[in-house]
């Protein structure tokens, strides 16, 4: 498991792999506590979306720092 990004300038393409530690963050399956969140490349690489406005307002960055903690090595 990993997400892969790349990022294409004049000079080269960089391409960045990040290993995956688990498929989904332990918020994902709280319930009506949670937050339905499954980082993939996006969110991997810094733009979080949440499919309910709830969650959007109500995530921290410390819930973002834990969430990717969870996922990524």
């Amino acid at each position: 498991m990993c997400n892969t990004l790349a990022l294409n300038t004049k000079e080269c393409v960089h391409v960045y792999v990040v290993p995956r530690r688990a498929f989904r963050p332990t918020q994902f399956f709280a319930g009506d506590d949670g937050l339905l969140i499954s980082p993939a490349a996006v969110e991997v690489g810094g733009l979080f979306i949440t499919p309910i406005r709830e969650h959007f307002d109500k995530i921290t960055s410390s819930d973002i720092e834990d969430i990717l903690s969870q996922v990524c090595f």
